[in-house]
Formats: structure tokens, sequence, C-alpha cells
């Protein structure tokens, strides 16, 4: 039960910081259609780059290897322990 409580309190309070600017009256400001084109065909020409993606899949990569080891380490039953 109180690690519900904590739980629930910790997504109410995400949930309101998250909502406090546009709650405050925060100025919204528009994008022009030109600018988001340019700046997502940036990207686009960044990560289609070799060395890019590669360090994208290595990046990546690490984590999910380690994730899989310790996945499948916990498949593999424990043997008997040496009676002397």
């Amino acid at each position: 039960m109180k690690n519900t409580l904590k739980r629930i309190g910790l997504g109410l309070g995400i949930l309101s910081a998250s909502a406090l600017p546009f709650l405050a009256g925060a100025q919204t400001f528009d994008i022009p259609a030109t600018t988001t084109n340019a700046l997502t065909a940036n990207v686009t020409s960044q990560i289609s780059q070799p060395g890019v993606f590669g360090l994208i899949v290595l990046a990546v990569g690490i984590p999910l290897f380690f994730y899989v080891v310790h996945q499948v380490m916990g498949l593999v039953p424990k043997g008997r322990a040496k009676k002397h």
C-alpha cells in the first residue's frame, strides 16, 4: 500500500510539473513549415552517414546485449551445492 501511494504521488507530481507551463499561460509560437522541413532533412542526412549510424547502433546494441545475456543467464538453473 505504501509503495502504491508513492507511485501515485510521483505520477501526480510529474503530471503537474508537465502541465505547469500551460496552466501558467506560457506563450507559444509557431514554427514555419520550411524550417521544420529543413531541420528534418538535416537530421536525416546526419543519421544516414555510416559513422553516425554505427555509433547509434553501438549505443543501442551494447546495453541490449547485456540485457539479453542477463535474461539468458536467468533461464539456466543453478547447480546443486556439493555436500562434503
